[in-house]
């Protein structure tokens, strides 16, 4: 086994951007659920979520037979997810994360209007 090596004041700064950089990383999710009114499986609505670091900033809820659900934090907290990205388990969840694109399309369809991410967030 390798000793464990003292990093240079510049690895460490490098090591320490990294660990940053992932700070104010956008990650988007989407995650199909089965309505519990329902008694039929195929019956399914839709959970979309963009994190930005990691805290949700928009939440995108699509329920069978309702309007859809636009959900910003800061003026929808007490509605949106709780949890901390790697709290959710959604980075593990194989297929669920999904492009900027796909997300901002789907948003603007469900009248979620335009979205600025603010540099305090």
């Amino acid at each position: 086994a390798k000793p464990d090596l003292p990093m240079s004041s510049a690895t460490q700064a490098a090591v320490s951007y990294k660990k940053d950089e992932k700070k104010h990383e956008h990650r988007l999710f989407k995650v199909p659920f089965v309505y519990p009114s329902y008694n039929n499986p195929s019956v399914r609505g839709w959970w979309y979520a963009h994190f930005y670091g990691k805290w949700i900033v928009r939440q995108l809820e699509i329920h069978p037979e309702k309007a859809p659900l636009c959900l910003i934090a800061g003026k929808d907290d007490l509605k949106m997810c709780e949890l901390q990205l790697q709290e959710t388990g959604l980075t593990k969840r194989k297929g669920s994360e999904i492009t900027m694109k796909e997300f901002d399309d789907l948003w603007a369809c469900c009248g979620g209007g335009s979205y600025t991410l603010r540099e305090d967030q």
